[in-house]
C-alpha cells in the first residue's frame, strides 16, 4: 500500500535580524515527489528528489534525510524588511502549512545625558533614547539588576520615520544609595535585551551648596541694586535743587 505523503512538521514563525538569514523546515514523510517553498504566494524554491530547482541567489536550501522522514530546510540570506512575508511549504496535492517571517532591526540604545551623581532622596530624571528601531522596542529599567516597576517610568514612541521607530524613556529616580542604572530595549528577533547602564553615585544634602549660594547672593544683590538706584535718585533730586537754587540766584 501506497500512502500519501504528509507534512509531519511544517515551518514555524521566525523573528530575525534585517541582514541576517532565516531559516524554515518542512519535514515530510517517504515517499515524497515535490517540496514546494512559497513566499506571499510566489514560488522561491522547488525540492525534488533529484535537485532543487532555485530562482533567486538570496534563496537556498540544505536537506536531512532518516528512514521515515525527509526534510527541507529554506535559508533566506541577508534579509531585508522586504522579506516580510508568508512562507509555505506546499506538498501540491498533498497539502501545505504556512509560517511567518518577520524581520526587524535593531536600532541604538543611548542616554540622552550621563548622570555621574545625584543628590540623596532627591528625584532625577534619567533619560534613555532608543532610536531607529523596527518594530517599537520595549523598554524596561533596572537598578541593580532589579526590575523597576512601570509607574516609575514613561516611554514616548515617536511616529516611525522610513519604517523605523524612537522610542524616548524617563524614569524618575531617587537614590539613597550608588546604584548600576540600566536602561534595556527589546524586540523579539534579539535573544536578549539590548542595554545600556550608568553607575551613579549619591552625595548628602550639604554637599551641594549651589541652592545656599543662589539663595544667599540673589537677596544680598537686590538689596545693593536698590541702594545703589535709592542713591542715583537722592543724588538726581539733591542736584535739581541746587540747579534750581543757582538759578534763582542769577535772576536776583
Amino acid at each position: 500500500v501506497c500512502l500519501p505523503t504528509k507534512i509531519e512538521d511544517g515551518p514555524k514563525d521566525a523573528y530575525v535580524l534585517v541582514n541576517s538569514d532565516a531559516a524554515f523546515n518542512c519535514t515530510v514523510s517517504l515517499p515524497w515527489t515535490i517540496i514546494i517553498w512559497i513566499m506571499n504566494k510566489t514560488p522561491v524554491l522547488t525540492v525534488t528528489p533529484e535537485r532543487p530547482i532555485i530562482t533567486s541567489p538570496q534563496f537556498g536550501q540544505r536537506n536531512y534525510t532518516t528512514a521515515q522522514t525527509f526534510t527541507s530546510e529554506l535559508i533566506i540570506s541577508a534579509v531585508t524588511l522586504k522579506n516580510n512575508a508568508t512562507v509555505e511549504c506546499s506538498l501540491q496535492t498533498d497539502g501545505s502549512q504556512q509560517a511567518n517571517l518577520f524581520v526587524q532591526v535593531e536600532g541604538t540604545l543611548f542616554f540622552e545625558s550621563k548622570i555621574l551623581s545625584v543628590v540623596t532622596n532627591h528625584s532625577t530624571d534619567v533619560i534613555c533614547k532608543a532610536e531607529g528601531w523596527n518594530p517599537e522596542p520595549t523598554i524596561t529599567w533596572t537598578i541593580n539588576q532589579t526590575t523597576v516597576h512601570s509607574e516609575s517610568y514613561t516611554t514616548i514612541i515617536s511616529p516611525p520615520s522610513g519604517h523605523l521607530y524612537t522610542a524616548v524613556s524617563t524614569l524618575n529616580l531617587t537614590l539613597s544609595a550608588e546604584a548600576e542604572v540600566t536602561c534595556l530595549a527589546a524586540i523579539k528577533a534579539l535573544p536578549q535585551p539590548k542595554n545600556a547602564s550608568l553607575y551613579i553615585t549619591v552625595k548628602p544634602v550639604s554637599q551641594d551648596r549651589t541652592w545656599l549660594i543662589v539663595a544667599i547672593v540673589v537677596p544680598i544683590a537686590v538689596v545693593l541694586l536698590l541702594i545703589i538706584l535709592i542713591v542715583v535718585i537722592a543724588f538726581c533730586i539733591k542736584w535739581n535743587k541746587h540747579s534750581e537754587s543757582s538759578y534763582h540766584d542769577e535772576i536776583r
